[in-house]
C-alpha cells in the first residue's frame, strides 16, 4: 500500500487501548486492514504501544502517512497527560520519533461522540421507546477505567471533565454512601463512583466493608452473590440518576448514549424499567427527561472509529 493511503488510529484509554491499521484506497473508501485491543500495562509508553501495533500489522513507520489517537484526559495543544495512566502523550515527540507526516490527538470522549454517528443501528440499544431527533444534540457519557463525558452537535464534538463534577445523590441509599465516601475529604466525583473503581467502592458499602476487584464482583452478581448483585443494581441506579441530570444540562433531541468497557460489561444486569424509573426521578422535570432517548452503545470500538474519523474530516472528499 503507498504511505499516502495508510493511516494508523488508535483509541488509548486508561486500562486498554484499541490501534488499528486503516488503509483508503484510489475511489475513497475506507478500510480497516489490522485492529487489535492491547493492554497498557504491557507498555511503558504510547510509542511503545504503536511500535507494537506497527509490528503486529507487518508494516513500519515509513508506510504511514498519518497518525490519529483519542486519549482518556483533557487535550490541550496536541498533549494530553492522561487521567488514569501514568502516561504523557505529546503529538510533537510522537512525530519526531516515528518520522510521522501528521498526528492529531483528542479526547478519548471527543472521539466517541464523533463515534456515535458511525456506528451500525444494531449496535444501538434502546432504553425507553423515544425516538431522537437525528439532527439534534447528543451526549455521550460512558463507564470505563473512568468516566467520559461530551457531546456532539452539528456534526462538531466536545469534549468535556464533567464526570469529575460532585456527585449528588438522589435517595436515602446514595445518602449513605456520600456520607461514607466523604469521610475524610471534601467532596466525591461521580466518576469516583460510574468506572471500574467506582463499582468496588459500591460493593465495598452494600457488603459492610468487603473489597473484591472489579472483574470478581461481576462475575459474583452473574452467579447470583447477593452483595455483587446489591453493587449492580446500585451502578445502575447511580448512572441513571447521572443520564437524567444530562438530560436537564444538555436538553438533547439527539439522545443520550452510555459507552465503555464497565457499561457494557454489566449490560446483561440491566433492570431496564428500573433504570428508566431512576432516569426519569426529575420532580418537576420529570416530563421533559421521559421525553429524551436514552440508549447503550454495544460497539466496544466506537472511540476508534472517532478517531479513523478524524483522519477521514482532514481529507477533503473521502467517507469512511
Amino acid at each position: 500500500m503507498s504511505s499516502l493511503h495508510t493511516y494508523l488510529a488508535g483509541d488509548i484509554g486508561g486500562t486498554k487501548s484499541w490501534m488499528a491499521l486503516v488503509s483508503v484506497s484510489p475511489d475513497g473508501e475506507w478500510c480497516i486492514e489490522y485492529s487489535h485491543k492491547y493492554p497498557n500495562a504491557e507498555f511503558q509508553n504510547v510509542q511503545q504501544l504503536i511500535e507494537a501495533c506497527l509490528n503486529d500489522a507487518g508494516t513500519d513507520a515509513s508506510q504511514i502517512a498519518g497518525l490519529s489517537l483519542a486519549a482518556a484526559g483533557p487535550v490541550t495543544n496536541g498533549y494530553c497527560m492522561m487521567t488514569n495512566l501514568d502516561w504523557e502523550i505529546d503529538t510533537a515527540q510522537i512525530k519526531n520519533h516515528f518520522d510521522f507526516c501528521h498526528v492529531t490527538l483528542i479526547n478519548d470522549f471527543h472521539a466517541v461522540a464523533q463515534g456515535v454517528t458511525l456506528v451500525e443501528d444494531e449496535e444501538l440499544l434502546a432504553l425507553n421507546q423515544v425516538v431522537p431527533d437525528s439532527n439534534g444534540l447528543k451526549v455521550v457519557t460512558g463507564a470505563g477505567t473512568g468516566l467520559g463525558l461530551a457531546w456532539l452537535q452539528q456534526g462538531n464534538a466536545h469534549a468535556t471533565e464533567g464526570s469529575h463534577t460532585g456527585f449528588a445523590p438522589a435517595d436515602e441509599e446514595q445518602n449513605r454512601l456520600l456520607q461514607q465516601l466523604c469521610s475524610g475529604k471534601p467532596s466525591v466525583s461521580w466518576e469516583e463512583l460510574l468506572s471500574g473503581m467506582g463499582l468496588q467502592r459500591l460493593y465495598y458499602f452494600v457488603s459492610g466493608g468487603k473489597r473484591l476487584p472489579a472483574a470478581e464482583i461481576t462475575t459474583a452478581a452473574e452467579q447470583g452473590d447477593e452483595s455483587a448483585t446489591a453493587a449492580v443494581a446500585l451502578f445502575w441506579r447511580i448512572f441513571a440518576n447521572w443520564a437524567g441530570n444530562l438530560a436537564l444540562f444538555y436538553r438533547p433531541a439527539g439522545g443520550i448514549y452510555l459507552t465503555g468497557g464497565v457499561t457494557n460489561r454489566l449490560l446483561p444486569m440491566l433492570d431496564r424499567d428500573e433504570f428508566i424509573s431512576a432516569y426519569c426521578d426529575k420532580g418537576g422535570m420529570r416530563s421533559l427527561v421521559e421525553t429524551t432517548a436514552v440508549f447503550v452503545v454495544t460497539d466496544e470500538q466506537i472511540g476508534l472509529l472517532g478517531a479513523i474519523a478524524q483522519i477521514r474530516d482532514g481529507i477533503e472528499g473521502l467517507e469512511i
